[in-house]
């Protein structure tokens, strides 16, 4: 896997209609030959292991995707 640059870490809020509040951590990164993208993880299950798993999935849906071209 490539190595990937972390821009942002923030805390963000959810709020459930029971009333509790649940904080997912909000991750930007940047990798090789990639736009930035965030990845959200619930602050609970945080850890490095699960934001490399959670960056490495996303990295490869993201690449499963083939680009489409248009000729202009």
């Amino acid at each position: 896997m490539p190595q990937v640059t972390i821009i942002s870490e923030e805390q963000i809020p959810q709020y459930r209609p029971d009333g509790t509040v649940n904080i997912m951590i909000a991750v930007t990164y940047i990798a090789p030959n990639m736009p930035p993208r965030t990845v959200w993880i619930d602050k609970t299950k945080y850890s490095p292991q699960i934001l490399a798993q959670a960056i490495r999935a996303d990295i490869e849906q993201a690449r499963a995707q083939a680009p489409k071209t248009l000729e202009i």
